[in-house]
This record gives structure tokens, C-alpha cells and sequence, in this order.
């Protein structure tokens, strides 16, 4: 902690996986750059946080910001940056009703396609689909109902995009919406358990059921 809510560190990371295929799928993925990737990095961390529960925010912001060096020299197999930034804020309203936005973004240099960003909302599977740069903005309405239960509706787009130039065109756009129900399973605690449905485009939907909000 350096003051008030700001944060500072360090941190390192280690990536392993592969893509397993056999035969032409194999043949493809070679191709266009998605054998997997096995790489590791160090990077410095900045934060500032004054949300009332860190668990279940109904007022205040949150500002993480980080950074990613991946060194061939620390062991891995490419080189190449990554920037992580993101910032929510949360508005109250109404009777025990919170307004929860989001935006945040990831910005490589120098990546390979297997370090690409990806599209990170519900309604979407990460590494569906991939680019340079992703940046996303999405909102998370929660209503309370009866101080055990509550309900949700959200919604947001995502970009994938190598220069802001491809914004303009619309299939670098990912919209998603979906709807939720909240159970405060330990209101002082903060911790909810959620049930939502979120739907993206060309078929994309998904049910999560899941402990926590999403942001």
C-alpha cells in the first residue's frame, strides 16, 4: 500500500499450454500461428481502490493497471509486451439498487497470434476470437428485490482491433446482454451467489452460475 487506496508491486507470470489437433485441424492451426504458447514475464502493478466491499460493491472505484514483459531470456519462447488497464465504477440508486460499470482493454506489442488478446464478456468463450488489441465496456444493473434476493441486467461490446481504423468496421464489434438472479448467500460478507444467461452474437450464449459479481 503506498497512501490512501493506492497500490503498488511487482509480479511475474508463467504461460503454458498447448493446442492439441491431429491431421488437417493440426496442418491449419500451424498455419496462422495457434500451437500454443509457453512464455514468461515480469511486469509491474498500480491500483487504486476505494469500493465500499471489494466483494460486492455498491459505491466507490476500482483502477487496476499492470504490465507484462515476456522475455525469451526469462525461459519462454517469444518476446513481446502486454498492457493491461481497467477501471469500474459503481453508482447507487434507488432502494439498496447498484449501477456497476466496467471498461477495460488490453494492448500488445509484438505478440504472437497464440499472445493475442481475446474478448473477455460473458455470452463469449476466451480464444474464440483474437486480435492485437481488445477493449470492452459493459454495465451490470443489480436490483434488490427483498435484501436476499436480487435481479440483474447487463449488457456491453467488445472490439478486437490492430489499428483503430478496423473500429470501423462491424466485425470488430462483439455486443452481449443477458439477465441474472442474485442470492446474498452472506450479505455482511458481501459474497452472493449469481445465476446468469448472456447471449453474444452468431449463437455465442452461455448460463453461468457463479459466486461473486463479475466486476
Amino acid at each position: 500500500r503506498l497512501k490512501g487506496g493506492w497500490y503498488g508491486g511487482v509480479q511475474g507470470i508463467s504461460t503454458d499450454y498447448a493446442i492439441g489437433a491431429e491431421g488437417l485441424l493440426a496442418g491449419a492451426l500451424n498455419q496462422i500461428g495457434l500451437t500454443g504458447l509457453r512464455s514468461n514475464g515480469l511486469g509491474l502493478v498500480a491500483e487504486f481502490d476505494d469500493r465500499d466491499n471489494v466483494r460486492n460493491a455498491t459505491l466507490g472505484q476500482h483502477f487496476p493497471a499492470h504490465n507484462v514483459a515476456y522475455r525469451e531470456g526469462l525461459g519462454g519462447e517469444e518476446s513481446f509486451d502486454a498492457l493491461h488497464l481497467s477501471y469500474a465504477k459503481y453508482f447507487p440508486f434507488g432502494e439498496g439498487n447498484v449501477l456497476a460499470t466496467d471498461i477495460r482493454g488490453r494492448w500488445t506489442k509484438d505478440a504472437p497470434q497464440s499472445g493475442f488478446s481475446s474478448i473477455d464478456m460473458r455470452g463469449y468463450t476466451r480464444g474464440n476470437y483474437l486480435g492485437e488489441h481488445s477493449t470492452e465496456i459493459q454495465f451490470d444493473a443489480r436490483f434488490d428485490v427483498n435484501g436476499t434476493w436480487g435481479a440483474a441486467l447487463f449488457g456491453g461490446v467488445g472490439c478486437l482491433y490492430s489499428t483503430l481504423s478496423d473500429l470501423d468496421s462491424s466485425d470488430a464489434l462483439f455486443p452481449m446482454g443477458g439477465a441474472g438472479l442474485i442470492y446474498n448467500l452472506k450479505p455482511e460478507a458481501g459474497i452472493v451467489l449469481r445465476l446468469d444467461y448472456a447471449l453474444g452474437e452468431d449463437d455465442n450464449s452461455a448460463l453461468y452460475l457463479s459466486f461473486g459479481q463479475p466486476f
